[in-house]
């Protein structure tokens, strides 16, 4: 089970960019079964370290682009 390390963020939004910058920050790597979530995230969104894409983004980011 988890622990809540912080709590009332505000919004969904505020809560996983502030997930995304602990993780970037702290140099960790991603959960694995979120892995592709974040990448999403980071890479697409964000438009962080956006040149290097897994397949699977990249693929998503595609069809957003397309309009799909």
């Amino acid at each position: 089970m988890g622990v809540i390390i912080l709590d009332n963020c505000g919004s969904v939004a505020r809560a996983c960019a502030m997930m995304l910058g602990v993780i970037y920050a702290l140099n960790m790597a991603y959960p694995k079964e979120l892995r592709y979530y974040y990448e999403f995230l980071q890479k697409v969104l964000f438009r962080m370290d956006a040149e290097k894409l897994s397949p699977q983004i990249l693929g998503l980011r595609n069809k957003i682009d397309a309009g799909l």
